[in-house]
């Protein structure tokens, strides 16, 4: 058993093995300055081999997902910037050294990140209909965003967790997705990496028809699930 904090309030949120069989962890710690991201690598002992913690923007911020890629630290979470922004970091193995920082709000509006596999971030974002929905994306090592995929239904819809498959490269997130009742769903999404299945397209259109739902690609690359259009309506 190891803890870890200092004067004020720790939080561990996410771990990923290393190695060595040591660990790093992330989450957040208020040293007096509010919450900030936290980052930690461990030896096989338990003994902290570097500690680093990390802000962006005011207080409070917090990382909630980690993996380790080659020798460096991928990271994920939110930092009170605008309201809320998706919060990205890469870190150095052995060091700890920052060697990228981003944030994402994907036009202008809150968003979190709430999960990591690869290069695949999931959350939740505001959509252009000012609801919340489950938002999964691609990232590049320096940050930046590739094609994303939202899934809202006029609730507060979020992805919570991702793996890849055993090729490497489709992502599985999972979720909560809120119905126009406000019942809450489990979600389950597959994501091919970079590719549109014709087959798998229809039979989640047809699926989601029974929810009264379409799935739209406002953008190529981006994809939306959004209330079907009511027969005979106006658009």
């Amino acid at each position: 058993v190891a803890t870890s904090g200092v004067a004020g309030q720790d939080l561990g949120m996410d771990a990923t093995a290393t190695l060595d069989g040591g660990v790093v962890t992330v989450g957040a710690r208020d040293a007096g300055k509010g919450l900030q991201g936290l980052v930690e690598r461990r030896s096989a002992s338990g003994s902290v081999k570097w500690s680093m913690t990390l802000s962006e923007g005011p207080a409070p911020a917090q990382l909630e997902a980690v993996q380790v890629v080659g020798n460096e630290v991928w990271a994920v979470g939110s930092a009170s910037v605008a309201g809320s922004a998706g919060w990205f970091v890469r870190l150095d193995l052995d060091t700890g050294k920052v060697l990228a920082s981003k944030l994402s709000l994907p036009g202008g509006k809150a968003a979190q990140f709430h999960g990591i596999a690869g290069n695949t971030l999931v959350g939740s974002a505001i959509g252009p209909d000012g609801s919340q929905d489950a938002w999964l994306v691609r990232v590049q090592a320096d940050g930046s965003l590739g094609g994303d995929l939202m899934v809202g239904g006029g609730g507060a819809d979020a992805f919570w967790d991702v793996v890849l498959a055993a090729d490497g490269k489709t992502a599985i997130a999972v979720g909560s997705d809120v119905d126009a009742q406000g019942v809450e769903h489990a979600l389950v999404v597959k994501v091919k990496p970079n590719t549109v299945d014709a087959a798998q397209a229809a039979q989640l259109r047809s699926a989601l028809a029974g929810r009264k739902l379409d799935m739209q690609e406002p953008t190529p690359g981006s994809w939306k699930i959004v209330p079907a259009p009511v027969a005979g309506g106006k658009s």
